[in-house]
Protein backbone atom coordinates (compact mmCIF):
# COMPACT_ATOMS: atom_id res chain seq x y z
CA UNK A 1 0.00 0.00 0.00
CA UNK A 2 1.99 3.24 -1.21
CA UNK A 3 2.44 5.68 -3.27
CA UNK A 4 5.29 6.39 -5.99
CA UNK A 5 6.02 9.67 -7.47
CA UNK A 6 9.26 9.96 -10.23
CA UNK A 7 9.76 13.63 -9.02
CA UNK A 8 7.80 16.14 -6.75
CA UNK A 9 8.72 19.61 -8.13
CA UNK A 10 6.69 22.35 -5.50
CA UNK A 11 4.50 19.68 -4.45
CA UNK A 12 3.17 17.20 -1.45
CA UNK A 13 2.39 13.29 -0.83
CA UNK A 14 0.65 12.59 2.31
CA UNK A 15 -0.06 8.71 3.08
CA UNK A 16 -1.98 8.50 6.08
CA UNK A 17 -4.62 6.96 8.04
CA UNK A 18 -4.11 3.48 6.32
CA UNK A 19 -4.44 0.00 7.95
CA UNK A 20 -3.22 -3.48 7.20
CA UNK A 21 -4.35 -5.87 9.27
CA UNK A 22 -4.97 -9.65 10.48
CA UNK A 23 -7.59 -10.36 13.43
CA UNK A 24 -8.44 -13.75 14.80
CA UNK A 25 -10.92 -14.00 17.95
CA UNK A 26 -12.05 -17.28 19.90
CA UNK A 27 -15.33 -15.77 20.97
CA UNK A 28 -16.27 -12.35 21.06
CA UNK A 29 -19.93 -10.92 22.96
CA UNK A 30 -20.83 -7.21 24.18
CA UNK A 31 -23.59 -6.95 25.82
CA UNK A 32 -25.68 -4.14 28.04
CA UNK A 33 -28.39 -2.87 29.47
CA UNK A 34 -29.05 0.66 30.53
CA UNK A 35 -32.43 1.66 32.44
CA UNK A 36 -32.74 5.56 30.43
CA UNK A 37 -32.60 8.58 32.01
CA UNK A 38 -35.24 10.80 33.91
CA UNK A 39 -37.02 8.06 35.28
CA UNK A 40 -38.92 8.68 39.14
CA UNK A 41 -37.69 5.44 40.24
CA UNK A 42 -36.67 1.80 39.42
CA UNK A 43 -37.56 -1.14 41.87
CA UNK A 44 -36.21 -4.17 40.25
CA UNK A 45 -33.30 -6.19 39.97
CA UNK A 46 -31.21 -6.72 36.69
CA UNK A 47 -28.20 -8.50 35.80
CA UNK A 48 -25.71 -9.55 33.46
CA UNK A 49 -23.65 -13.05 32.42
CA UNK A 50 -21.12 -13.90 30.27
CA UNK A 51 -19.28 -17.73 29.91
CA UNK A 52 -16.76 -18.14 26.80
CA UNK A 53 -14.98 -21.18 26.58
CA UNK A 54 -12.11 -21.80 24.15
CA UNK A 55 -11.59 -26.35 24.05
CA UNK A 56 -8.61 -27.24 21.71
CA UNK A 57 -9.18 -24.71 19.83
CA UNK A 58 -6.05 -22.32 18.33
CA UNK A 59 -6.42 -19.26 17.48
CA UNK A 60 -3.57 -17.58 15.34
CA UNK A 61 -3.33 -14.14 12.88
CA UNK A 62 -0.41 -13.83 10.56
CA UNK A 63 0.13 -10.09 9.22
CA UNK A 64 2.98 -9.47 6.48
CA UNK A 65 5.13 -8.78 4.40
CA UNK A 66 3.83 -5.68 4.28
CA UNK A 67 4.84 -2.01 3.06
CA UNK A 68 2.60 1.42 3.62
CA UNK A 69 5.09 4.18 2.44
CA UNK A 70 6.07 6.41 -0.39
CA UNK A 71 8.71 6.33 -3.15
CA UNK A 72 9.70 9.65 -4.72
CA UNK A 73 12.86 10.62 -6.91
CA UNK A 74 13.51 7.37 -8.13
CA UNK A 75 13.98 6.62 -11.69
CA UNK A 76 16.27 10.13 -12.35
CA UNK A 77 13.28 12.03 -10.82
CA UNK A 78 13.75 14.99 -8.61
CA UNK A 79 13.06 16.00 -5.35
CA UNK A 80 13.12 19.96 -4.84
CA UNK A 81 10.90 21.58 -2.33
CA UNK A 82 8.73 18.42 -2.07
CA UNK A 83 6.84 17.75 1.11
CA UNK A 84 6.35 13.73 1.82
CA UNK A 85 4.32 12.06 4.91
CA UNK A 86 3.98 8.97 5.79
CA UNK A 87 1.33 9.07 9.55
CA UNK A 88 -0.91 7.53 11.14
CA UNK A 89 -0.87 4.23 9.34
CA UNK A 90 -1.28 0.45 11.51
CA UNK A 91 -0.06 -2.69 10.80
CA UNK A 92 -1.22 -5.08 13.29
CA UNK A 93 -1.83 -8.44 13.74
CA UNK A 94 -4.15 -9.41 16.58
CA UNK A 95 -5.19 -12.79 18.14
CA UNK A 96 -7.92 -13.08 21.09
CA UNK A 97 -9.04 -15.86 22.42
CA UNK A 98 -11.94 -15.05 24.33
CA UNK A 99 -13.08 -11.19 24.55
CA UNK A 100 -16.25 -9.64 26.19
CA UNK A 101 -17.12 -6.20 26.91
CA UNK A 102 -20.17 -6.01 29.31
CA UNK A 103 -21.86 -2.72 30.91
CA UNK A 104 -24.93 -2.08 33.30
CA UNK A 105 -25.97 1.29 34.11
CA UNK A 106 -28.99 2.24 36.02
CA UNK A 107 -30.26 5.68 36.78
CA UNK A 108 -33.50 6.68 38.40
CA UNK A 109 -34.49 9.49 41.18
CA UNK A 110 -35.19 6.25 43.68
CA UNK A 111 -32.87 3.35 43.20
CA UNK A 112 -33.99 1.29 46.26
CA UNK A 113 -32.60 -2.34 44.60
CA UNK A 114 -34.12 -4.86 46.71
CA UNK A 115 -30.80 -7.08 47.32
CA UNK A 116 -29.70 -5.92 50.87
CA UNK A 117 -26.39 -7.26 50.12
CA UNK A 118 -24.39 -8.77 46.77
CA UNK A 119 -22.67 -12.42 46.94
CA UNK A 120 -19.69 -12.89 44.60
CA UNK A 121 -17.75 -16.09 44.49
CA UNK A 122 -15.42 -17.64 42.09
CA UNK A 123 -12.54 -20.07 41.37
CA UNK A 124 -10.90 -22.23 39.04
CA UNK A 125 -10.75 -25.36 40.76
CA UNK A 126 -11.32 -28.35 39.51
CA UNK A 127 -13.03 -25.82 36.72
CA UNK A 128 -13.61 -22.39 36.22
CA UNK A 129 -16.85 -21.02 38.55
CA UNK A 130 -18.68 -17.78 39.43
CA UNK A 131 -21.45 -16.74 41.30
CA UNK A 132 -22.76 -13.38 41.64
CA UNK A 133 -26.27 -12.83 43.51
CA UNK A 134 -27.50 -9.71 44.21
CA UNK A 135 -30.07 -7.00 42.99
CA UNK A 136 -27.52 -5.29 40.14
CA UNK A 137 -24.82 -7.75 39.50
CA UNK A 138 -22.02 -8.65 36.37
CA UNK A 139 -20.71 -12.19 35.98
CA UNK A 140 -18.21 -13.22 33.60
CA UNK A 141 -16.05 -16.46 33.24
CA UNK A 142 -13.81 -17.09 30.50
CA UNK A 143 -11.63 -20.03 30.04
CA UNK A 144 -8.97 -21.48 27.80
CA UNK A 145 -8.16 -25.48 27.70
CA UNK A 146 -5.45 -26.52 25.51
CA UNK A 147 -6.03 -23.47 23.08
CA UNK A 148 -2.70 -21.67 21.67
CA UNK A 149 -3.32 -17.75 20.65
CA UNK A 150 -0.64 -15.96 18.59
CA UNK A 151 -0.47 -13.06 16.75
CA UNK A 152 3.14 -12.50 14.33
CA UNK A 153 3.39 -9.32 12.32
CA UNK A 154 6.19 -10.39 10.35
CA UNK A 155 8.06 -7.55 7.19
CA UNK A 156 6.37 -4.83 8.08
CA UNK A 157 7.95 -1.68 6.13
CA UNK A 158 6.33 2.01 6.62
CA UNK A 159 7.81 4.89 5.52
CA UNK A 160 10.03 7.24 2.66
CA UNK A 161 12.33 6.12 0.23
CA UNK A 162 13.54 9.52 -1.24
CA UNK A 163 15.68 10.30 -3.99
CA UNK A 164 16.74 12.61 -6.38
CA UNK A 165 19.02 11.79 -9.38
CA UNK A 166 17.60 13.98 -12.52
CA UNK A 167 18.26 17.05 -13.63
CA UNK A 168 19.97 19.66 -11.15
CA UNK A 169 22.44 16.86 -10.12
CA UNK A 170 21.84 14.30 -7.02
CA UNK A 171 20.71 16.80 -4.54
CA UNK A 172 16.99 16.82 -2.45
CA UNK A 173 16.49 20.68 -1.80
CA UNK A 174 14.45 22.30 0.17
CA UNK A 175 12.01 19.75 0.98
CA UNK A 176 10.56 18.26 4.22
CA UNK A 177 10.08 14.22 4.67
CA UNK A 178 8.16 12.98 7.83
CA UNK A 179 7.93 9.65 9.24
CA UNK A 180 5.21 10.25 12.72
CA UNK A 181 2.71 8.39 14.31
CA UNK A 182 2.68 5.17 13.17
CA UNK A 183 1.86 1.86 14.97
CA UNK A 184 3.11 -1.89 14.09
CA UNK A 185 1.92 -4.50 16.28
CA UNK A 186 1.45 -8.23 17.23
CA UNK A 187 -0.61 -8.35 19.74
CA UNK A 188 -2.12 -11.92 21.58
CA UNK A 189 -4.73 -12.37 24.17
CA UNK A 190 -5.56 -15.67 25.86
CA UNK A 191 -8.56 -13.98 27.65
CA UNK A 192 -9.96 -10.16 27.90
CA UNK A 193 -12.85 -8.39 29.88
CA UNK A 194 -14.32 -5.39 30.30
CA UNK A 195 -16.83 -4.89 33.28
CA UNK A 196 -18.74 -1.97 34.21
CA UNK A 197 -21.74 -1.31 36.39
CA UNK A 198 -22.98 1.85 37.62
CA UNK A 199 -25.68 3.39 39.62
CA UNK A 200 -26.78 6.88 39.39
CA UNK A 201 -29.79 8.29 41.72
CA UNK A 202 -31.13 10.57 45.15
CA UNK A 203 -31.06 7.61 46.72
CA UNK A 204 -29.48 4.60 46.21
CA UNK A 205 -29.87 1.09 47.51
CA UNK A 206 -27.02 -1.78 48.35
CA UNK A 207 -26.45 -5.36 46.56
CA UNK A 208 -24.89 -4.30 43.53
CA UNK A 209 -21.61 -6.30 42.29
CA UNK A 210 -19.14 -7.53 39.52
CA UNK A 211 -17.43 -10.99 39.87
CA UNK A 212 -14.68 -12.05 37.33
CA UNK A 213 -12.98 -15.40 36.91
CA UNK A 214 -10.94 -15.90 34.05
CA UNK A 215 -8.51 -19.10 33.78
CA UNK A 216 -6.11 -20.58 31.52
CA UNK A 217 -4.44 -23.63 31.68
CA UNK A 218 -1.07 -25.43 31.07
CA UNK A 219 -1.71 -26.05 27.63
CA UNK A 220 -2.53 -23.01 26.34
CA UNK A 221 0.22 -20.80 25.59
CA UNK A 222 0.06 -17.21 24.51
CA UNK A 223 2.99 -15.82 21.88
CA UNK A 224 3.09 -12.39 20.38
CA UNK A 225 6.19 -11.67 17.94
CA UNK A 226 6.89 -8.32 15.61
CA UNK A 227 9.42 -9.64 13.41
CA UNK A 228 11.63 -8.03 10.91
CA UNK A 229 9.82 -4.54 10.67
CA UNK A 230 11.15 -1.22 10.27
CA UNK A 231 9.60 2.33 10.34
CA UNK A 232 12.22 4.43 8.32
CA UNK A 233 13.16 7.72 7.04
CA UNK A 234 15.51 7.19 3.65
CA UNK A 235 17.17 9.40 1.57
CA UNK A 236 19.80 7.81 -1.06
CA UNK A 237 21.59 10.68 -1.67
CA UNK A 238 22.63 14.19 -0.85
CA UNK A 239 20.48 16.66 0.92
CA UNK A 240 20.39 20.94 1.39
CA UNK A 241 17.96 23.00 2.92
CA UNK A 242 16.39 19.80 3.83
CA UNK A 243 14.21 18.39 6.95
CA UNK A 244 13.79 14.44 7.76
CA UNK A 245 12.11 13.18 10.79
CA UNK A 246 11.00 9.85 12.41
CA UNK A 247 9.05 11.24 14.95
CA UNK A 248 6.07 9.15 17.56
CA UNK A 249 6.52 6.03 15.71
CA UNK A 250 5.32 2.72 18.10
CA UNK A 251 6.66 -1.06 17.65
CA UNK A 252 5.38 -3.15 19.78
CA UNK A 253 4.84 -7.23 20.67
CA UNK A 254 2.46 -7.69 23.85
CA UNK A 255 1.04 -11.40 25.16
CA UNK A 256 -1.48 -11.47 27.97
CA UNK A 257 -2.66 -14.40 29.57
CA UNK A 258 -5.85 -12.78 31.02
CA UNK A 259 -6.38 -8.92 31.12
CA UNK A 260 -9.62 -7.35 32.64
CA UNK A 261 -11.21 -4.31 33.28
CA UNK A 262 -13.69 -4.46 35.92
CA UNK A 263 -15.77 -1.09 37.88
CA UNK A 264 -17.92 -0.48 40.18
CA UNK A 265 -19.80 3.03 40.16
CA UNK A 266 -21.81 4.71 42.42
CA UNK A 267 -22.92 8.20 42.52
CA UNK A 268 -26.08 9.44 44.79
CA UNK A 269 -27.13 11.95 47.92
CA UNK A 270 -27.36 8.98 50.02
CA UNK A 271 -26.93 4.98 50.05
CA UNK A 272 -28.80 2.98 51.68
CA UNK A 273 -27.53 -0.20 53.02
CA UNK A 274 -28.81 -3.44 55.06
CA UNK A 275 -26.55 -4.71 57.74
CA UNK A 276 -24.25 -7.34 56.98
CA UNK A 277 -22.35 -8.76 59.87
CA UNK A 278 -19.96 -11.59 58.16
CA UNK A 279 -16.42 -10.78 56.94
CA UNK A 280 -16.25 -8.60 53.73
CA UNK A 281 -13.79 -10.97 52.15
CA UNK A 282 -12.91 -14.31 52.40
CA UNK A 283 -9.60 -16.16 49.96
CA UNK A 284 -8.89 -19.89 50.46
CA UNK A 285 -6.62 -21.85 47.85
CA UNK A 286 -8.16 -21.47 44.47
CA UNK A 287 -11.24 -18.90 45.43
CA UNK A 288 -12.58 -16.64 46.81
CA UNK A 289 -16.12 -15.10 48.05
CA UNK A 290 -16.81 -11.29 49.30
CA UNK A 291 -20.01 -10.43 50.83
CA UNK A 292 -21.09 -6.50 50.96
CA UNK A 293 -23.43 -3.90 50.13
CA UNK A 294 -21.12 -3.22 47.06
CA UNK A 295 -18.45 -5.46 45.81
CA UNK A 296 -15.82 -5.93 43.32
CA UNK A 297 -14.42 -9.56 42.71
CA UNK A 298 -11.57 -10.95 40.04
CA UNK A 299 -10.06 -14.13 40.31
CA UNK A 300 -7.66 -14.85 37.31
CA UNK A 301 -5.60 -18.17 36.80
CA UNK A 302 -2.74 -18.34 34.01
CA UNK A 303 -0.94 -21.38 34.10
CA UNK A 304 0.15 -21.91 30.37
CA UNK A 305 3.20 -19.63 28.84
CA UNK A 306 3.37 -16.09 27.59
CA UNK A 307 5.95 -15.08 25.61
CA UNK A 308 5.97 -11.73 23.70
CA UNK A 309 9.35 -10.84 21.51
CA UNK A 310 9.66 -7.88 19.20
CA UNK A 311 12.84 -7.77 17.34
CA UNK A 312 14.67 -5.55 15.22
CA UNK A 313 14.53 -5.86 11.05
CA UNK A 314 16.08 -8.25 9.08
CA UNK A 315 16.71 -5.51 6.62
CA UNK A 316 19.99 -3.46 5.84
CA UNK A 317 17.86 -0.96 8.22
CA UNK A 318 17.13 -1.02 11.62
CA UNK A 319 13.88 -0.96 13.49
CA UNK A 320 13.55 2.95 13.91
CA UNK A 321 15.80 4.35 11.48
CA UNK A 322 16.83 7.33 9.47
CA UNK A 323 19.32 7.08 6.89
CA UNK A 324 20.91 9.78 4.63
CA UNK A 325 23.15 8.10 2.17
CA UNK A 326 25.24 11.56 1.97
CA UNK A 327 25.98 14.88 2.95
CA UNK A 328 23.76 16.95 4.92
CA UNK A 329 23.64 20.80 4.41
CA UNK A 330 22.11 22.90 6.68
CA UNK A 331 19.56 20.76 7.37
CA UNK A 332 17.91 19.01 10.37
CA UNK A 333 17.17 15.53 10.88
CA UNK A 334 15.17 13.88 13.86
CA UNK A 335 14.76 10.93 15.14
CA UNK A 336 12.52 11.24 18.49
CA UNK A 337 9.66 10.03 20.62
CA UNK A 338 9.62 6.53 19.27
CA UNK A 339 9.11 3.39 21.12
CA UNK A 340 10.26 -0.07 20.99
CA UNK A 341 8.32 -2.96 23.19
CA UNK A 342 8.05 -6.28 24.44
CA UNK A 343 5.20 -6.98 27.04
CA UNK A 344 4.11 -10.02 28.16
CA UNK A 345 1.28 -10.58 31.09
CA UNK A 346 0.48 -13.75 32.57
CA UNK A 347 -2.54 -12.07 34.77
CA UNK A 348 -3.13 -8.11 34.16
CA UNK A 349 -6.21 -6.55 36.31
CA UNK A 350 -7.22 -3.39 37.10
CA UNK A 351 -10.28 -3.38 40.38
CA UNK A 352 -12.32 -0.20 41.38
CA UNK A 353 -14.86 0.98 42.74
CA UNK A 354 -16.22 4.31 43.68
CA UNK A 355 -18.78 5.44 45.92
CA UNK A 356 -19.97 9.51 45.67
CA UNK A 357 -22.37 10.29 48.33
CA UNK A 358 -23.60 13.41 48.98
CA UNK A 359 -24.66 13.34 52.41
CA UNK A 360 -23.17 9.98 53.04
CA UNK A 361 -24.25 6.14 53.86
CA UNK A 362 -25.60 5.31 57.50
CA UNK A 363 -26.44 1.78 58.78
CA UNK A 364 -28.35 0.57 61.47
CA UNK A 365 -25.55 -1.68 62.47
CA UNK A 366 -22.39 -2.72 61.31
CA UNK A 367 -21.83 -3.46 57.79
CA UNK A 368 -19.09 -4.44 55.08
CA UNK A 369 -20.47 -1.72 53.13
CA UNK A 370 -17.76 -2.05 49.76
CA UNK A 371 -15.40 -4.03 49.22
CA UNK A 372 -12.49 -4.98 46.62
CA UNK A 373 -11.17 -8.17 45.99
CA UNK A 374 -8.93 -9.12 43.82
CA UNK A 375 -6.49 -12.86 43.61
CA UNK A 376 -3.82 -14.20 40.79
CA UNK A 377 -2.18 -17.07 40.33
CA UNK A 378 0.08 -17.18 37.87
CA UNK A 379 2.54 -20.61 37.24
CA UNK A 380 3.81 -20.37 33.22
CA UNK A 381 7.22 -18.99 31.79
CA UNK A 382 6.13 -15.78 30.99
CA UNK A 383 9.09 -14.09 28.67
CA UNK A 384 9.54 -10.59 27.33
CA UNK A 385 12.02 -9.62 24.65
CA UNK A 386 13.10 -6.68 22.70
CA UNK A 387 16.18 -6.78 20.81
CA UNK A 388 17.88 -6.48 17.26
CA UNK A 389 21.17 -4.56 17.95
CA UNK A 390 20.91 -0.72 16.69
CA UNK A 391 17.41 -0.62 17.08
CA UNK A 392 16.90 3.24 16.99
CA UNK A 393 19.72 4.30 14.57
CA UNK A 394 20.33 7.90 13.18
CA UNK A 395 22.75 7.62 10.09
CA UNK A 396 24.35 10.34 7.90
CA UNK A 397 26.80 8.54 5.94
CA UNK A 398 28.94 11.49 4.52
CA UNK A 399 29.67 14.90 5.74
CA UNK A 400 27.13 16.68 7.93
CA UNK A 401 27.64 21.16 7.72
CA UNK A 402 25.56 23.70 9.78
CA UNK A 403 23.07 21.36 10.48
CA UNK A 404 21.35 19.90 13.57
CA UNK A 405 20.72 15.97 14.31
CA UNK A 406 18.72 14.71 17.42
CA UNK A 407 17.90 11.04 18.39
CA UNK A 408 16.45 11.81 21.34
CA UNK A 409 13.02 10.94 24.17
CA UNK A 410 13.18 7.05 22.39
CA UNK A 411 12.31 4.56 24.44
CA UNK A 412 13.02 0.31 23.98
CA UNK A 413 11.65 -1.53 26.87
CA UNK A 414 11.34 -5.38 27.60
CA UNK A 415 8.56 -5.67 30.07
CA UNK A 416 7.64 -9.25 32.11
CA UNK A 417 5.48 -9.34 34.18
CA UNK A 418 3.81 -12.53 36.41
CA UNK A 419 0.43 -11.09 38.07
CA UNK A 420 -0.17 -6.98 37.48
CA UNK A 421 -3.05 -5.61 39.31
CA UNK A 422 -2.37 -1.95 38.26
CA UNK A 423 -4.97 -0.79 40.50
CA UNK A 424 -7.22 -2.47 43.81
CA UNK A 425 -8.90 1.22 44.40
CA UNK A 426 -11.90 1.38 47.14
CA UNK A 427 -12.69 5.44 47.56
CA UNK A 428 -15.71 6.48 49.35
CA UNK A 429 -16.75 10.43 49.72
CA UNK A 430 -19.86 11.29 51.77
CA UNK A 431 -20.59 14.41 54.37
CA UNK A 432 -21.63 11.36 56.75
CA UNK A 433 -20.01 7.82 56.82
CA UNK A 434 -21.25 5.95 59.80
CA UNK A 435 -21.27 2.22 60.55
CA UNK A 436 -22.70 1.75 64.53
CA UNK A 437 -20.90 -1.55 65.86
CA UNK A 438 -23.13 -4.43 67.23
CA UNK A 439 -20.29 -4.84 69.99
CA UNK A 440 -18.86 -7.55 68.07
CA UNK A 441 -14.96 -6.47 67.30
CA UNK A 442 -13.95 -6.55 63.77
CA UNK A 443 -11.29 -8.80 62.86
CA UNK A 444 -9.94 -5.81 59.85
CA UNK A 445 -7.18 -7.91 58.15
CA UNK A 446 -6.38 -11.25 59.10
CA UNK A 447 -4.77 -14.67 57.71
CA UNK A 448 -5.06 -18.35 59.60
CA UNK A 449 -2.29 -20.08 57.04
CA UNK A 450 -3.90 -20.45 53.74
CA UNK A 451 -7.16 -18.41 54.64
CA UNK A 452 -7.06 -15.06 54.39
CA UNK A 453 -9.98 -12.48 54.94
CA UNK A 454 -11.00 -9.08 55.35
CA UNK A 455 -13.66 -7.44 58.10
CA UNK A 456 -14.45 -3.97 57.97
CA UNK A 457 -17.02 -1.42 56.45
CA UNK A 458 -14.44 -0.46 53.80
CA UNK A 459 -12.25 -3.09 52.37
CA UNK A 460 -9.30 -3.78 50.04
CA UNK A 461 -7.63 -7.19 49.51
CA UNK A 462 -4.89 -8.51 46.70
CA UNK A 463 -3.65 -12.06 46.31
CA UNK A 464 -1.18 -12.92 44.37
CA UNK A 465 1.03 -15.69 44.15
CA UNK A 466 3.56 -16.77 41.27
CA UNK A 467 5.73 -19.56 40.24
CA UNK A 468 7.39 -20.85 36.85
CA UNK A 469 9.84 -17.91 35.57
CA UNK A 470 9.32 -14.28 34.39
CA UNK A 471 12.37 -12.91 32.37
CA UNK A 472 12.58 -9.44 30.73
CA UNK A 473 15.50 -9.24 27.99
CA UNK A 474 16.90 -7.26 25.58
CA UNK A 475 20.12 -9.89 24.54
CA UNK A 476 19.78 -10.95 21.23
CA UNK A 477 20.14 -14.99 21.35
CA UNK A 478 20.76 -15.09 25.07
CA UNK A 479 22.09 -16.77 26.66
CA UNK A 480 25.63 -15.96 24.86
CA UNK A 481 24.24 -13.28 23.30
CA UNK A 482 26.43 -11.12 21.03
CA UNK A 483 23.91 -8.10 20.46
CA UNK A 484 21.84 -6.10 22.72
CA UNK A 485 19.16 -3.39 21.74
CA UNK A 486 21.14 0.16 21.47
CA UNK A 487 19.67 3.70 20.54
CA UNK A 488 23.07 5.11 17.87
CA UNK A 489 23.92 7.83 16.17
CA UNK A 490 26.51 7.76 13.01
CA UNK A 491 28.11 10.41 10.73
CA UNK A 492 30.54 8.98 8.14
CA UNK A 493 32.28 12.03 7.52
CA UNK A 494 33.36 15.69 9.07
CA UNK A 495 31.06 17.75 11.22
CA UNK A 496 31.26 21.45 10.73
CA UNK A 497 29.04 24.32 12.56
CA UNK A 498 26.54 21.40 13.46
CA UNK A 499 25.08 19.75 16.80
CA UNK A 500 24.66 16.46 17.65
CA UNK A 501 22.60 15.03 20.57
CA UNK A 502 21.29 12.62 21.93
CA UNK A 503 19.36 13.20 24.51
CA UNK A 504 16.28 11.50 26.86
CA UNK A 505 16.94 7.78 25.77
CA UNK A 506 15.59 5.32 28.27
CA UNK A 507 16.46 1.31 27.52
CA UNK A 508 14.57 -1.02 30.34
CA UNK A 509 14.40 -4.53 30.93
CA UNK A 510 11.78 -4.87 33.73
CA UNK A 511 10.75 -8.52 35.33
CA UNK A 512 8.42 -8.64 38.43
CA UNK A 513 6.68 -11.80 39.72
CA UNK A 514 3.51 -9.98 41.54
CA UNK A 515 3.26 -6.26 41.54
CA UNK A 516 -0.28 -4.42 42.55
CA UNK A 517 -1.21 -0.99 43.15
CA UNK A 518 -3.61 -0.69 46.58
CA UNK A 519 -5.72 2.32 47.51
CA UNK A 520 -8.51 2.79 49.71
CA UNK A 521 -9.63 6.27 50.33
CA UNK A 522 -12.20 7.51 52.72
CA UNK A 523 -13.41 11.45 53.02
CA UNK A 524 -16.43 12.96 54.99
CA UNK A 525 -16.87 15.29 57.31
CA UNK A 526 -17.72 13.02 59.89
CA UNK A 527 -16.77 9.21 59.73
CA UNK A 528 -17.32 6.94 62.15
CA UNK A 529 -16.37 3.47 60.08
CA UNK A 530 -13.60 0.83 59.91
CA UNK A 531 -11.48 -0.11 57.14
CA UNK A 532 -9.04 -2.75 56.49
CA UNK A 533 -6.50 -3.24 53.45
CA UNK A 534 -4.14 -6.44 53.23
CA UNK A 535 -1.83 -7.37 50.47
CA UNK A 536 -0.75 -10.77 50.54
CA UNK A 537 1.80 -11.51 47.95
CA UNK A 538 4.56 -15.05 47.51
CA UNK A 539 6.59 -16.37 44.11
CA UNK A 540 8.74 -19.30 43.65
CA UNK A 541 9.39 -17.91 40.21
CA UNK A 542 12.49 -17.60 38.54
CA UNK A 543 12.73 -14.06 38.32
CA UNK A 544 15.36 -12.67 35.41
CA UNK A 545 16.59 -8.98 33.85
CA UNK A 546 19.03 -9.00 30.80
CA UNK A 547 20.38 -5.82 29.58
CA UNK A 548 23.40 -4.78 27.93
CA UNK A 549 26.68 -6.78 27.44
CA UNK A 550 29.87 -7.00 28.83
CA UNK A 551 32.37 -4.37 28.25
CA UNK A 552 35.70 -5.48 26.39
CA UNK A 553 39.21 -5.91 28.92
CA UNK A 554 40.79 -2.80 29.13
CA UNK A 555 44.51 -2.58 27.72
CA UNK A 556 47.53 -1.26 29.83
CA UNK A 557 48.94 0.47 26.45
CA UNK A 558 52.33 1.29 25.81
CA UNK A 559 53.97 5.14 26.41
CA UNK A 560 54.83 6.49 22.56
CA UNK A 561 58.46 6.93 22.64
CA UNK A 562 59.68 10.20 22.09
CA UNK A 563 62.81 12.38 20.21
CA UNK A 564 64.31 16.07 19.45
CA UNK A 565 63.49 15.48 15.98
CA UNK A 566 60.87 12.82 15.79
CA UNK A 567 57.40 11.88 17.35
CA UNK A 568 56.22 8.34 16.64
CA UNK A 569 52.29 7.19 18.12
CA UNK A 570 52.38 3.59 18.51
CA UNK A 571 49.01 1.43 18.34
CA UNK A 572 47.47 -0.40 20.74
CA UNK A 573 48.53 -3.90 21.07
CA UNK A 574 46.85 -6.41 18.21
CA UNK A 575 45.80 -3.17 16.51
CA UNK A 576 47.54 -1.15 13.37
CA UNK A 577 46.87 2.11 11.82
CA UNK A 578 46.71 3.22 8.53
CA UNK A 579 47.65 6.69 7.08
CA UNK A 580 44.47 8.40 5.53
CA UNK A 581 45.14 11.62 3.67
CA UNK A 582 42.12 14.83 4.25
Amino acid sequence: MGAQAQSIDGGSVNLSGNSITSAATGNAASSAIASGKNAAAFNATAALASQQSNYGSTVQAITGPSVVGVISGTENGTNNDSTVTVGGNRTAATAYGSSVSQSLSLEANALPLSGGVVVLAGGSTPDGNVLASGAASISNLQGNYAGAVSAANAGSIVGIAADSRGTGGDTIKASTFTVTGNTQEAVAVSNSAGNALSLTGTTVGSGAGVANVQVVDGNSPVQAQLLGSTATAYLGTHTTDSTVSLTNNLQRAVGYGNSASNTLNVAANSANVAAVGVPASTVVPGGGTVVAGYGVLSNQTALGDVTASASGSALPVGALQVLVEGNVTRGTVTNEGNAFVGAAYGNDVTNGAKLALGSGVTTAGFSSVANVTNLQNVAGDISASASGGSVVRTNIEDNLAASSVSTSNNQIQALANGNRAGGNTLAVTGNTLSNVNTGVPRQGASSNGPVLMTDAAFSVQNVQTGSGSVTASQLEGAPGALTAAQVRTAIGGSVTGSTVVSNGNSSSAVATSNSATNGLTLAGNAIASSSALQNSQATSADVNALIGLAGTPGSPGRRPRRSPSTQQAQAWPGTSRTARSP
